[in-house]
């Protein structure tokens, strides 16, 4: 233990030790098994046997269309944003109280 005591939050006290954090211990591998993958390898290899296995066409992942070095305008885009959204906002709001008092 490295120290020992208590700490104070006005009319709270709170007793406190600190230990060490870290110990030196090597560790050993071999001891531990992988029994999620020698579950996972033996129902695969269940369902091989069985023959119930379809082979899964890899689907081509599209690289993005960007250039280096090619600059995005954020300001537009916000811009551009923020008018969709108040157009969509102002077909769904309700007129406010001053203007139905006022007609």
């Amino acid at each position: 233990m490295i120290w020992k005591g208590h700490v104070s939050f006005g009319l709270v006290n709170i007793p406190v030790a600190l230990h060490p954090a870290v110990k030196r211990e090597e560790l050993d591998f071999t001891k531990y098994r992988d029994e999620y993958r020698e579950e996972l390898m033996a129902f695969i290899r269940k369902r091989a046997k069985d023959g119930r296995v379809e082979e899964a066409a890899a689907a081509p992942v599209p690289a993005p269309k960007r250039t280096k070095g090619e600059v995005i305008d954020l300001i537009a885009l916000l811009k551009q944003n923020a008018e969709q959204g108040s157009a969509a906002r102002g077909a769904r709001r309700r007129p406010s109280a001053r203007a139905r008092r006022s007609a």
